[in-house]
């Protein structure tokens, strides 16, 4: 597995986690809490990684890793005005 994949499998668990907890459905503990102030902390390391050696434009950096943000208000969006009640 790829250092993208692993990191969105990695990622989805947390928010899984997170979303899981919201609801009740499990326990939070404070383990899953640092963990998740953590993934703030490799975003910004990789972040740094990527500009800093990779040579690549901050800007196009941080659109690369909010595509995903915008893929999810689209969907919103689109949801919003498409559905059928």
């Amino acid at each position: 597995m790829g250092g993208g994949g692993g990191g969105s499998y990695f990622n989805f668990r947390w928010l899984k986690q997170v979303v899981g907890a919201l609801s009740g459905a499990t326990r939070p503990s404070k383990w899953r809490a640092v963990l998740f102030g953590l993934r703030y902390l490799l975003f910004g390391v990789l972040l740094y990684v990527i500009v800093k050696f990779f040579a690549i434009k901050l800007v196009a950096a941080l659109c690369g890793f909010l595509a995903a943000v915008g893929a999810v208000l689209l969907e919103i969006l689109y949801e919003l005005t498409h559905a059928r009640t």
